[in-house]
């Protein structure tokens, strides 16, 4: 049988200067998407399952299956364009995120690949398990050039 709480939302991505309030990077979903998917699973829109949560902001969001679970070994990417910040800035990056996950075997990353280099770096520890809230979260690095941020679910 599958187990029907393995679903990853996230809603609004922004990438920001801490100090001098300037937006370098903005995604709500409402509108054009100009994030990549890859693994067949992430999806843009209205969420409509039945077990998933109101979107907080808007109506709609990224989700990995909007009207149900994601399927076993599942490997799905969504990867926000380049953005180009200051060198030496302090960012502040905000994301909301709601997920419930198969506990024993399911994560999901937040990384960041810096110039083009093929290497991706983790921002934070990879989350399993359910937050059956949505979570507005504030990541501030200090990041140099043009960055790439991806969620991975895995």
């Amino acid at each position: 049988m599958d187990n029907l709480y393995r679903v990853l939302f996230l809603i609004g991505l922004a990438a920001g200067s801490v100090f001098s309030q300037t937006t370098f990077y903005s995604q709500n979903f409402e509108g054009t998407v100009d994030m990549t998917a890859s693994g067949g699973g992430w999806e843009f829109g209205v969420p409509t399952y039945a077990s998933g949560p109101t979107v907080p902001e808007g109506s709609k969001c990224a989700g990995t299956i909007l009207n149900g679970p994601y399927v076993n070994s599942a490997n799905y990417i969504l990867t926000s364009p380049s953005i180009t910040l200051p060198d030496s800035s302090l960012i502040n990056l905000s994301f909301y995120e709601w997920y419930a996950l198969e506990s024993c075997c399911d994560y999901i990353y937040l990384e960041i690949e810096k110039n083009g280099s093929g290497t991706w770096n983790s921002l934070r520890a990879g989350l399993y398990g359910s937050n059956a809230s949505w979570n507005l979260n504030f990541l501030i690095s200090v990041l140099t050039k043009t960055q790439i941020f991806d969620f991975d679910l895995d």
